[in-house]
């Protein structure tokens, strides 16, 4: 008779512990709470199935920095050519740090191209989870926006790695 209720409670206490699934949905409404201008009005339609993902290379920390900085770069690069080629004309001193800024921008620039090429050949996805989730968000004027997101967690579903935008 002890035996039969102590695997009883046993069984009752497995039955509280929560999955990876509930954990993933706790970690993303409290980075809802966190993220959303007015969490208030936060309204959760559904959530996927908690599956196992790799995150592609083009959304890691690393690639989105670098393309931000090739982009600022590019920036800078257009507006020293436009400078160049512009009126009024810069003195011969100015065109000649002008000419060595854009020289080494396009340096710099190629550089980081490349590292984005290597990056990506020596790139080992690392397996994760990924748990889709819809909501709604109802704007000040009333009007009710849906978004979906895709949430990727560590091995562990301890922590939300990154959040992809879906729709």
């Amino acid at each position: 008779m002890k035996k039969l209720l102590l695997v009883l409670i046993v069984a009752g206490l497995a039955g509280c512990a929560k999955t990876n699934e509930d954990i993933a949905k706790d970690l993303i409404h409290e980075r809802l709470k966190t993220t959303l201008p007015d969490f208030d009005k936060y309204e959760s339609v559904n959530h996927g199935k908690l599956g196992k993902a790799f995150l592609p290379f083009e959304e890691t920390d690393t690639y989105v920095a670098t393309e931000k900085s090739i982009k600022a770069q590019t920036d800078s690069i257009t507006m020293i050519e436009a400078r160049l080629v512009g009126t009024p004309a810069v003195s011969p001193d100015s065109a000649t740090w002008y000419k060595q800024t854009l020289a080494q921008l396009q340096s710099s620039r190629q550089a980081l191209r490349e590292g984005i090429g290597s990056g990506k050949m020596a790139y080992v996805p690392q397996q994760l989870f990924k748990l889709t989730h819809t909501y709604k968000i109802k704007e000040a004027s009333g009007i009710e926006k849906s978004s979906e997101d895709g949430y990727y967690f560590d091995t562990a579903v301890t922590r939300i790695i990154k959040v992809a935008h879906i729709k």
